[in-house]
């Protein structure tokens, strides 16, 4: 993206202003203030040299950064990242224990998927009652081994 600037200079000291912001203030919304909205002026048909009031627009940050992932000029960071490191939120590679309501043992199972497996019951749903989020499950309670 062009980002045209402009430099203005009052006693030697230099303030720098964004070529569309001071267009659209200027033009359109004279209480347009950065600091107070946070909303970004863009070009709305993608030519950056194109500075004309009726072809600038406000969005957010947002609505901004979607833009860019959709015209492919930037990566999203989930797609780049490396994962290796991250700490999972649940695994479904525990043990896991099934108990009746009463807390009779019923079974042992070597993985949380396995038990989902078995029980026909939804992996995510194991996980939240042997993580103490809920009480009990379809008339199962699942404790970690």
């Amino acid at each position: 993206m062009i980002d045209l600037r402009v430099t203005l200079t009052i006693e030697n000291r230099a303030y720098y202003f964004n070529t569309r912001r001071l267009i659209y203030k200027t033009f359109i919304d004279p209480r347009l203030d950065y600091n107070k909205d946070g909303l970004y002026v863009i070009n709305t048909d993608n030519n950056g040299y194109n500075n004309r009031p009726e072809n600038l627009k406000l969005v957010t940050k947002s609505e901004k950064q979607k833009r860019a992932v959709q015209r492919d000029r930037v990566l999203p960071y989930l797609k780049t990242a490396d994962r290796s490191g991250w700490k999972k939120n649940y695994s479904t590679s525990k043990p896991v224990a099934q108990y009746d309501l009463e807390g009779n043992l019923i079974k042992n199972y070597p993985s949380v998927k396995e038990a989902s497996r078995q029980v026909k019951l939804g992996d995510k749903a194991i996980i939240q009652v042997a993580k103490g989020l809920y009480k009990q499950w379809n008339g199962f309670v699942w404790r970690y081994i």
